[in-house]
């Protein structure tokens, strides 16, 4: 078998960090979410691997999910209508910007833009039809297909929590940053591994099929120099609520394994361990009521990074 290349490099120099089966992740989501994902996951194993010349960590296959899959997921509430990195993505858009939203799902980033010229792309019929009962210029289309009429013509373009769930996200960066303007702003968020998302244990949306890679800073430092641009701000949100009590769980979880000498395993499925498990969780939220353990200001889920397209210089 070949080794894995990175998506975002082409490198096989990449490290296999583990690697589970998909049985495994199939039984994981029938218990925490009551989901069927085995036709999402087409190979026997799935490895978690990374590319240390980028800080970036990618699942093969990348096995990224259907639509079907992701009805079924969102039709319990995933996460809430605010976040910090809107208000930070929002600071970053003058007023009166043609502003385009890729993957805006159900324009909960909208409000917070109200003086721009809002445009919106998603491709769940459900979202789209919310977002225009909303009044909201969205449209069920393909950014590469926006690419091909409107090329550089928006000032900035915008897109929360997208990339991570695509099997070929150099190319959606790509098409985004086509259709920015010379000296326009291209906005992305991800969740940040660099964060209690990369340790925690039977996170399971943040595996395939919902998350087939895993972002840095670093990362990101790497597109800007493969594209020419620069980072004019960046901002990775503090875990506060429910985020805070998982940080903490998941700190209680890497000390208990560093006394007794347990590996990270992405999934652990035996019933002593999801009682374990269960007991992090709980003692994580009693501890966020009144602190975040570690020795540092707890990063939450997502960072957020604003780059800079170049002008074209005068002839």
């Amino acid at each position: 078998m070949s080794a894995p290349q990175c998506p975002l490099t082409g490198s096989s120099e990449v490290e296999i960090i583990s690697s589970f089966k998909s049985n495994e992740l199939v039984e994981l989501y029938k218990w925490k979410r009551n989901l069927d994902v085995s036709k999402e996951l087409p190979a026997e194993e799935i490895k978690l691997c990374y590319n240390p010349a980028v800080d970036f960590y990618f699942f093969q296959p990348m096995c990224d999910g259907s639509s079907s899959f992701y009805a079924d997921l969102t039709s319990k509430p995933l996460y809430s209508v605010e976040k910090q990195e809107y208000k930070f993505a929002a600071q970053q858009v003058p007023d009166g910007a043609r502003l385009l939203d890729v993957g805006c799902g159900w324009g909960y980033w909208a409000p917070y833009v109200k003086q721009s010229d809002y445009h919106g792309l998603e491709l769940s019929e459900s979202a789209v039809k919310t977002c225009q009962e909303k009044g909201l210029a969205v449209e069920a289309r393909l950014v590469q297909d926006l690419v091909a009429q409107q090329p550089e013509s928006f000032d900035v373009v915008a897109s929360f929590q997208v990339l991570e769930h695509l099997a070929d996200p150099l190319e959606f960066f790509t098409n985004c940053l086509a259709c920015v303007k010379p000296g326009g702003a291209l906005i992305i968020s991800v969740p940040n591994a660099d964060s209690f998302m990369l340790e925690r244990e039977n996170n399971y949306l943040n595996y395939p099929p919902h998350h087939v890679s895993w972002w840095t800073l670093k990362t990101m430092e790497h597109l800007a120099e493969k594209f020419n641009l620069s980072i004019v701000s960046h901002f990775a949100d503090k875990a506060v609520g429910n985020e805070l009590a998982m940080h903490n769980a998941a700190v209680i979880q890497k000390w208990f394994n560093n006394l007794t000498g347990r590996k990270y395993r992405p999934i652990r499925n035996g019933l002593a361990d999801r009682a374990l498990l269960k007991g992090y969780d709980g003692m994580g939220k009693v501890i966020s009521k009144f602190r975040g353990l570690g020795d540092k200001p707890a990063n939450g889920h997502s960072i957020t990074i604003v780059f800079k397209k170049q002008k074209i210089p005068a002839a």
